[in-house]
Parts: C-alpha cells; structure tokens; sequence
C-alpha cells in the first residue's frame, strides 16, 4: 500500500466522519424545531380546553341552560355534561 492510497484512504474516513457529524447536527436541529413546535400546538389545545371547561362551569354558576351553553362553545350538550361531571 502506498502513501498515496494511504492519504486517500485517510481522506475519505475524515470525509465520512464530517458527513456523519454534519448529518446528526442537522438531525438535531430538526428534531428541536419540530419538538418545540408540536409542544407549542400541544399547550395552545389544553389552554382552549381549560379556558372552554371555565366558561362552562361558570356559565353553569350563572345558570345559563346546557343547551346554549353547548351551543356557546361549539359542543355537545353530552360533551358539556361530562365537563361538568369532572370538574364537581
């Protein structure tokens, strides 16, 4: 084997090893981008469903019907009854 294989052979192992590196960073930033948005779709879904079960229950305080209550928040009156039944 001569210095000239040697070297290419070098080469190509250094060539491969900064792909590998350079393709697992740009993994990683990926993976956070797409990490830190479904966390943010995530927190927006249960922030709309607290704020929703709030103005059941306080509309139920205020003794406002099921049926417009339902109708208010875009749910069922089933859906609106088992909000209720679990904040008791």
């Amino acid at each position: 084997m001569g210095i000239e294989q040697l070297l290419l052979e070098r080469a190509q192992k250094e060539g491969r090893e900064q792909g590998l590196n350079q393709g697992l960073e740009e993994g990683r930033e990926l993976g956070l981008e797409q990490g830190l948005e479904q966390g943010r779709e995530q927190g927006l879904e249960q922030g709309l469903e607290l704020a929703r079960s709030q103005v059941i229950l306080n509309a139920k305080k205020k003794g406002i019907d099921i049926e417009v209550i339902a109708d208010l928040v875009g749910l069922s009156v089933e859906e609106v009854n088992g909000i209720l039944k679990k904040n008791e």
